[in-house]
């Protein structure tokens, strides 16, 4: 893959609005209301033959964009020279309508086991609860964060060097003790529950 600085730069903008808006079609309770999101109907094509399956917040991020954002992605002055569409942002968050160019190796800052936003929550959900469940070394795992190409598929995706790997487990093992210690303590459900 060919990362010369325009092209370079053209992803960077591209990926900070993705970062930016990829929630957007979360409800007001986050999580909590997924359950109320209307069930994906046979002619669309993220059907499934036999599945019962509900829109998710992503769908409805990718939607609000398309609806409410082209005009401001599309022309956006900083993005002269760029060509930026907003097909290029709604790729990054799983857009099955677009052919994703370059977007593969990009997807998992936006949405990975490593993403930007589950390394954000932790540690701001850590600080802001006064708890240490949620900590890990983010420097030290973003400086051992590159790009790699697979020897047996010969894809590009993100990768994480030999001298990361026990900071990128402590990162899934923070995750694992906020989801079971504070995301899902009894009295975070039952308030989940009144909303």
């Amino acid at each position: 893959m060919n990362f010369n600085e325009a092209g370079l730069e053209r992803d960077r903008k591209i990926i900070r609005f993705a970062a930016l808006l990829h929630d957007i079609g979360h409800s007001p309770f986050s999580h909590a209301d997924e359950e109320l999101m209307p069930y994906i109907p046979e002619d669309h094509p993220k059907y499934k033959k036999g599945e019962d399956k509900r829109f998710s917040h992503e769908d409805y991020s990718i939607a609000v964009i398309k609806t409410f954002f082209k005009d401001i992605i599309e022309n956006y002055k900083d993005n002269d020279n760029y060509d930026i569409k907003v097909e290029d942002v709604t790729a990054l968050l799983g857009d099955e309508t677009v052919k994703p160019k370059r977007s593969h190796v990009w997807k998992n800052i936006i949405s990975s086991q490593l993403d930007a936003d589950r390394a954000d929550y932790l540690l701001r959900d850590s600080l802001h609860l006064g708890i240490s469940y949620g900590i890990y070394d983010k420097e030290r795992l973003v400086n051992t964060m590159s790009i790699a190409t697979d020897p047996e598929t010969y894809s590009t995706n993100l990768a994480v060097e030999e001298g990361g790997w026990h900071v990128a487990e402590s990162l899934v093992i923070a995750r694992y003790h906020m989801f079971t210690q504070v995301y899902f303590h009894k009295t975070e459900s039952c308030q989940e529950f009144c909303v």
